[in-house]
């Protein structure tokens, strides 16, 4: 063979050589770009679902007043306050007419009072800081009481169908084995439906139906929890939705997405919080003993039942009915002219101050892709020098 056929030849052979270089190396890119990629989402669902981490919110409440006759107004609002899994700063509140505060049970009451003319408008706001945490919800302090254990007519503890399923489910000498088993169950055994009745199904009817909403699942959970010999109670609240931080978000009224009733069960000599309904989802973390971040809490069942019943008395001494709302916001309005004489508007703003989660999130996708990089130019760097060696 002449040496111009060498010669081509060895350059055929090198310029097939950096084509298979380059290949490997874009394949080789697009490989660890692809696992940047998978580890992002991974650090993603750790970050959101699994590792603890502040979540701030800004929850704003506001209700106008504008009357075609002179009268006077009155509104009572409920306010949820600091607790076990969650930190709620003092409100600011604007109203041109009179206001108090006061506690009552776990919660707050502002009650609002003006006289308002002909074509006047008057706006209450009430504005505060709410800070929730995602992570263990697991608390000592206020001891279980005898109503933590007692039957009644929605949580039918004493049932022989309860009673015998709670055996079923018992743990010997392991009560949080069994609160476990109780809350497993209940998670699985119960279908999601949050329009199967107007009227919240008791324990025993929603053992029997199969299905329910969070008001249902919470009521079996605790008949077995009682029946099984573990105190606990119903608490009410809302579940915030997940939203991105500084965008704020207006929920609707009565919109039943944001109520939320869930379980607070007593064990050893410490109270842990359950959700059984919101437990599904396999990438989630499970919700017993553990905290969204997303769960607000007023109050026990029986201690929004005592305010409502509070409400309702003031409202027949006070006037006329002109709006009410148990979700997402709490409230009784009332005034002395008739409601075609009044428009009342109630209105609730949550926007996300901070979020830890989402900076945990985006710290470990820019760390990986930081790396990928760094790694991405060493390695064109020593293929560079390959090359030029072999020229």
């Amino acid at each position: 063979m002449s040496k111009k056929k060498k010669k081509k030849a060895l350059k055929a052979k090198r310029e097939e050589q950096k084509k298979k270089a380059e290949a490997r190396y874009r394949s080789q890119k697009w490989f660890s770009w692809g696992i940047v990629g998978l580890l992002s989402l991974v650090a993603v669902v750790l970050s959101l679902f699994w590792i603890p981490g502040e979540i701030h919110y800004m929850i704003t409440e506001t209700y106008t007043f504008t009357t075609a006759e002179s009268t006077r107004v009155y509104l009572s609002v409920l306010l949820p306050t600091s607790g076990n899994y969650q930190e709620v700063l003092t409100p600011e509140i604007t109203w041109p007419g009179s206001w108090t505060t006061e506690p009552v049970e776990s919660m707050e009451v502002v009650r609002f009072e003006s006289d308002l003319a002909v074509g006047e408008t008057a706006e209450a706001v009430i504005r505060y800081q709410v800070n929730l945490s995602q992570g263990d919800a697991q608390w000592s302090g206020k001891p279980a009481i005898a109503d933590d254990l007692a039957p009644s007519d929605v949580i039918q503890s004493d049932s022989p169908e309860i009673i015998d399923q709670a055996v079923k489910l018992t743990v010997t000498e392991d009560d949080l084995g069994s609160a476990l088993e109780i809350f497993d169950f209940t998670r699985q055994y119960l279908v999601v439906d949050e329009y199967s009745s107007d009227t919240a199904l008791s324990a025993l009817d929603v053992y029997h139906a199969g299905s329910g909403g969070s008001t249902e699942h919470a009521n079996l959970m605790t008949a077995l929890c009682r029946a099984a010999n573990l105190p606990a109670h119903i608490v009410n609240g809302l579940v915030l939705p997940e939203t991105l931080p500084f965008i704020p978000v207006s929920f609707v009224r009565e919109q039943p997405g944001n109520a939320q009733d869930w379980v607070e069960v007593y064990i050893g000599d410490q109270w842990q919080m359950a959700d059984p309904s919101l437990a599904k989802r396999f990438f989630q973390q499970s919700l017993f003993g553990w905290t969204d971040g997303k769960h607000l809490v007023y109050g026990t069942a029986s201690e929004m039942t005592q305010v409502s019943q509070a409400f309702t008395s003031e409202l027949g001494k006070s006037g006329i009915l002109i709006g009410e709302g148990s979700a997402p916001m709490h409230f009784t309005a009332w005034a002395e002219v008739p409601v075609d004489n009044i428009t009342f508007t109630p209105a609730v703003t949550l926007r996300k101050t901070w979020d830890a989660r989402y900076l945990m999130a985006f710290s470990v996708i820019t760390i990986l892709v930081v790396i990928n990089w760094l790694l991405a130019k060493d390695r064109k760097r020593t293929r560079d020098r390959r090359a030029a060696s072999k020229k």
